[in-house]
């Protein structure tokens, strides 16, 4: 069982490893998608700590493969802001999200996760990714995760396109014999895929669609606009499914439905920006498609 643990990255340097050859790498990969994955991280820097900027120096070039060392430091916007540096500013808590951002693509298909009192682990077959939990629950409270996510996928479009490319990885320090948070070059494609579309944009409004896991807490069995109930990253939600396919099979009663079932879906997600802030907040959902069905753990009779 191989377990990658995020609860590595809690300093304010870090390195990335590019795979291949041997202490070369084709300088369009290597300057395109540096730029890419320092933005996904300067974005989430800009949504988790407001009123600083998280500046990213390289810091120095390493052997096996390619590898760079990069160094985060931030600069308050303004004095009133500095006096409150007693809050602290997690820088460290911008690599894990990153990190955690990267590893929720790959295993979206997770098969089981387990909250713990300081972390989650999320397992996929014989693979255990760790997260600290504060990681993992500020990571579900991102403000604006679809302008993170096309950084990355951005990144990961670069490295899938250079076939010289074997492999990627964030690790601690240069000489570290094993990659920290590996990724191998079969994931790239899926990487380079964006997790969230934005479907219809302007000034103040906006729609986005994303994969994500909808827990069932109340069905409605037949075909209308009326809403379904739904427990989404720890938060109730009401949305319709308008999936006419979806109906059809519960018609053909290929679907038998419990509380507690699991739906992978695309959801639409209706948003509007919040005036005092600037941020887009959601407002409404909507069940575009449904994906897979997994029903959810039963009681088991005690005799």
């Amino acid at each position: 069982m191989a377990d990658i643990n995020l609860a590595a990255f809690a300093e304010d340097e870090f390195v990335f490893h590019f795979g291949g050859r041997a202490s070369e790498i084709d300088a369009y990969t290597f300057a395109n998608s540096l730029v890419a994955f320092a933005e996904a991280i300067r974005e989430i820097n800009k949504q988790i700590n407001p009123g600083t900027n998280l500046e990213i120096s390289i810091d120095g070039i390493g052997e096996g493969s390619f590898r760079v060392k990069l160094k985060t430091s931030a600069r308050f916007l303004s004095e009133l802001l500095r006096s409150a540096d007693a809050k602290g500013i997690a820088k460290a808590l911008v690599i894990g999200i990153f990190a955690n951002l990267i590893y929720e693509k790959c295993i979206a298909d997770h098969e089981k996760i387990v909250i713990n009192d300081d972390s989650v682990i999320i397992q996929k077959g014989s693979d255990r990714i760790i997260v600290p939990r504060t990681v993992y629950e500020r990571t579900k409270t991102l403000p604006d995760p679809a302008i993170v996510d096309k950084h990355i996928s951005k990144g990961f479009q670069v490295l899938n396109e250079d076939q010289s490319v074997s492999d990627f990885g964030i690790t601690r320090r240069l000489d570290d014999p094993t990659i920290t948070a590996p990724i191998p070059r079969e994931d790239f494609s899926i990487l380079a895929q964006p997790s969230t579309a934005i479907v219809e944009a302007d000034e103040d409004q906006r729609i986005i669609e994303q994969k994500e896991k909808l827990i069932v807490l109340r069905a409605i069995l037949e075909r209308s606009t009326r809403k379904w109930q739904f427990v989404w990253n720890g938060i109730r939600i009401s949305a319709a499914i308008v999936d006419h396919h979806f109906f059809d099979g519960l018609a053909r009663h290929e679907y038998v439905f419990g509380q507690g079932d699991i739906l992978y879906v695309m959801l639409r997600i209706y948003q509007h920006r919040d005036e005092n802030t600037g941020i887009f907040m959601n407002n409404a959902y909507e069940v575009v498609e449904i994906l897979s069905h997994e029903p959810g753990p039963r009681q088991q009779p005690l005799f």
